[in-house]
């Protein structure tokens, strides 16, 4: 990953960790929890989802569970409430020196926020104007290609169609990134039913990856609609990004497990 990170480098992020990790049941390990925590510091970055720190008018307890905060993660805490419930939100005063507790509620904070993410809930906050050029441009698609559609069927309030457009096009990307993913394993030796179908593999998945670049502009319009440029420095300092050779990390995991 370069030095600036966009919504390009978010998306590819999710992409690895949820389907090479999560996916293949491998979500404790080693290299999937960096992953995680990379992928969670990215959201926090890009204004996915707000901060859940405590602030100095929170109280001790009820971290996850407060309503009356500021509007900006006022719908960010309500839907937490909707999908853990009280009890396995809630911190007591005397849970406060119970270390696994804390681990609990951060584990639950990060599954909260992928969650957000991956449900497109966060778009229900985003302002609809960000997205008007993107729905424009989709409207006049869907005309000349279905052109028995008249203004009746297109009357959708334009921010459920933007969640539409999302969770759809999220879904098939995740299961051409699995199509298109290189090859894992070892090539060595001499196998020609392995190298012939590997070679045919590649051919195929040459031809799909150019098709994905328009998905992929349209997925990044959607997570970050003002083309930010976030910095490797400030998503370590204000983010806690944690900045590690995954290359090395994954090589070490596969060592000791395979």
């Amino acid at each position: 990953m370069s030095e600036i990170v966009t919504a390009q480098d978010l998306l590819l992020k999710y992409l690895d960790y949820h389907c090479n990790w999560v996916q293949c049941n491998f979500s404790t390990a080693r290299p999937a929890q960096f992953r995680e925590q990379q992928l969670v510091a990215m959201l926090k970055a890009f204004g996915i989802v707000p901060s859940l720190d405590k602030t100095d008018n929170e109280t001790e307890s009820n971290d996850l569970v407060q309503t009356e905060k500021s509007s900006d993660n006022n719908s960010f805490r309500v839907w937490l409430n909707k999908i853990f419930s009280p009890k396995e939100l809630r911190l007591t005063v005397s849970d406060e020196d119970d270390k696994l507790a804390h681990q609990r509620v951060e584990n639950m904070k990060r599954i909260a926020i992928l969650h957000y993410f991956t449900k497109n809930t966060f778009l229900a906050e985003r302002d609809i104007k960000a997205y008007l050029p993107l729905m424009d441009q989709a409207i006049d698609v869907v005309r000349k290609e279905l052109t028995s559609l008249n203004e009746t069927d297109m009357r959708l309030p334009k921010h459920y169609e933007v969640r539409w457009l999302y969770g759809k096009l999220l879904s098939f990307r995740m299961e051409m990134y699995k199509v298109t993913y290189p090859w894992g394993g070892m090539l060595e030796g001499l196998s020609v039913g392995y190298w012939y179908s590997h070679i045919l593999a590649t051919e195929v998945q040459k031809q799909i990856l150019p098709h994905l670049a328009t998905i992929d502009q349209v997925l990044c319009q959607i997570i970050d609609s003002y083309d930010q440029e976030i910095s490797m420095s400030d998503l370590m300092e204000k983010y806690e990004y944690p900045y590690v050779d995954l290359e090395d990390i994954d090589r070490e995991w596969r060592i000791e497990n395979w």
